[in-house]
C-alpha cells in the first residue's frame, strides 16, 4: 500500500469519526516521516555478498601448503593429498569472511601433514628393518 493510499484511508477514518483529530495528525506525521526517511535494508548484507572482502583484525593463518606438498612427495602420499586439499581451503574461507573455518582448515592441514610424516617414518623404519633382516 502506497503512502498516498494510506493517507486517503486515514482521512476516511477521520471523516467517519473512527479517529480523533489528534490521532489523525499523529498517524499522518508518522506516514509522512516514513515517506521522507531513506530506505533501510531489512537484513544486513551477508559477508559473501559484500563488494570487498572484510578487513581482518588478524593475519590469515598459515595454510601449511609447503609442508603438505613435502609430506605428499616424501612421506605417505594419501594423507599428504588430504593435507593439500585442506591447505587449499584456508584462503577461500578467509576471504569469504569465515576466519574460524580458515583456522580449522589450517589446523586440519597441519594435522594431516604430521600424520603423513609419522606414517612415512614408520613405514621407512619397517622397510629398513625388513631389508636388514633379509641379509
Amino acid at each position: 500500500m502506497s503512502h498516498l493510499d494510506r493517507l486517503e484511508q486515514l482521512g476516511k477514518l477521520r471523516a467517519s469519526g473512527v479517529l480523533s483529530e489528534e490521532e489523525f495528525q499523529r498517524e499522518k506525521a508518522r506516514i509522512l516521516a516514513e515517506r521522507d526517511a531513506p530506505p533501510q535494508r531489512a537484513e544486513p548484507v551477508p559477508p559473501y555478498l559484500r563488494d570487498t572482502p572484510p578487513t581482518p583484525r588478524e593475519p590469515m593463518p598459515d595454510s601449511g601448503m609447503a609442508w603438505a606438498i613435502l609430506t605428499t612427495l616424501f612421506c605417505f602420499f594419501p594423507f599428504g593429498v588430504v593435507a593439500i586439499v585442506k591447505a587449499s581451503q584456508v584462503a577461500g574461507h578467509w576471504y569469504a569472511g569465515n576466519p574460524e573455518a580458515a583456522r580449522e582448515a589450517a589446523q586440519s592441514a597441519n594435522n594431516w601433514s604430521v600424520a603423513s610424516l609419522a606414517v612415512g617414518v614408520v613405514l621407512g623404519i619397517v622397510v629398513l628393518g625388513l631389508s636388514l633382516a633379509g641379509r
